[in-house]
């Protein structure tokens, strides 16, 4: 027969299988996590979403996984779901791609709202992203499904006025 195999030669595999249960329970927990908030607020009468990287619920290289490790296509269809659309690459392109990475995931049989956050300045490139009203038209064309989007912040919106309330005095 056969020596038992050594504590040495079982390391690797036994490395490799705690790292995936280490990740599986970290995306179970990140959906958990956003089901409980969302039955929470869904009790109040409130309607609830989740906001998440469209590219987060990827592997990385053979056996690596992207940081954000959001899961989202688990996340509950009930709620609204939030691709956060902020490609950097100087078109529209990789602002749609995330988005039609999202609607090509769902889950068949359901149809959770989609409606994308975007990143950028009314009437002005920024960061290499179009312009805000660029990047909305761009979705209304490639996805006239969505009939409302997010924003990154309102500081990107109205940048002079986002600095004067920092500075507000009574």
């Amino acid at each position: 027969g056969q020596a038992p195999p050594t504590p040495a030669s079982l390391r690797p595999r036994l490395n490799a299988e705690l790292w995936q249960l280490s990740v599986a329970h970290a995306v179970q927990g990140v959906g958990d996590f956003v089901k409980m908030a969302g039955e929470q607020v869904q009790r109040t009468g409130i309607e609830s979403g989740a906001v998440f990287f469209p590219e987060g619920n990827q592997t990385v290289g053979t056996g690596g996984y992207d940081s954000r490790l959001q899961y989202w296509e688990r996340f509950p269809t009930w709620m609204t779901w939030h691709p956060m659309a902020y490609g950097v690459c100087g078109h529209t392109g990789c602002i749609l791609d995330g988005v039609r990475r999202v609607q090509s995931m769902i889950p068949s049989g359901t149809s959770p709202t989609v409606t994308p956050a975007l990143a950028g300045i009314w009437g002005q490139p920024t960061y290499n992203r179009p312009a805000l009203e660029t990047q909305m038209e761009a979705l209304r064309r490639s996805s006239p499904e969505i009939t409302s989007v997010s924003h990154f912040a309102y500081s990107w919106q109205d940048p002079e006025f986002d600095r004067v309330r920092k500075f507000c005095s009574l």
